[in-house]
């Protein structure tokens, strides 16, 4: 179903017909999400709207839609038409969906050297054979791309999933939750956030007395 809806993506996004609505409330139903974009339109019925499956099975989706049209000329006007657009008194960020798969993909990782194997075993007086260097490690997605997920994510989850969503998620993308937080006066998550940043701390300061009692 992925391959499905990406090659879906892939058509209009290449013929640059492809739209990304993102900020859009978790618990909004799709129903009015299209009926509230459509109300925006002089020809709505131009408008596609593509959903991908929602990762979390209490949500209608996953804080975004792609809105495709047939022609690029009902593309731009609709990017024009949708200015100001609000759900539920929710500003919606609309923007061209190539523009934002470029900023959101992450860079491809560096294959790995090919080892050398050889075709007999080296003498004693032999110098071994030359190791492979180790691959690249994969590069990290831009902080800016992180953002606007986390801040929705923020806006969307109770205070009480908050920690339990984001202590499997990368320290950088933790800080940015806090950052977002404080930045959005979040005065309920803030706490949250900082206590998960401590108890993420601790081994480290253990490791670093046991190594001072040495």
């Amino acid at each position: 179903m992925a391959d499905k809806f990406e090659k879906q993506l892939t058509h209009y996004r290449k013929q640059r017909q492809l739209l990304v609505a993102r900020s859009l409330h978790f618990r909004t139903t799709r129903v009015a999400i299209e009926a509230i974009c459509r109300a925006k339109l002089s020809q709505p019925e131009t408008a596609r709207f593509l959903w991908e499956p929602p990762q979390q099975p209490h949500y209608h989706h996953n804080g975004i839609v792609f809105i495709a049209f047939e022609r690029q000329a009902d593309c731009r006007r609709a990017l024009t038409e949708f200015q100001d657009l609000a759900v539920q008194n929710r500003p919606v960020v609309i923007q061209e969906a190539y523009r934002y798969y470029r900023n959101t993909v992450a860079a491809p990782v560096a294959p790995a050297a090919p080892v050398t194997v050889p075709d007999r075993v080296p003498s004693p007086a032999a110098a071994p054979p030359p190791r492979a260097p180790a691959p690249s490690p994969p590069a990290l997605a831009p902080a800016s791309s992180v953002a606007p997920a986390v801040a929705a994510l923020i806006d969307a989850l109770p205070p009480a999933e908050v920690a339990a969503y984001f202590a499997a998620r990368p320290p950088a993308e933790i800080a940015t939750a806090l950052k977002t937080a404080i930045a959005n006066n979040k005065v309920e998550l803030i706490p949250v956030i900082i206590q998960l940043i401590s108890s993420l701390a601790e081994p480290a300061r253990a490791v670093c007395k046991e190594e001072r009692g040495r």
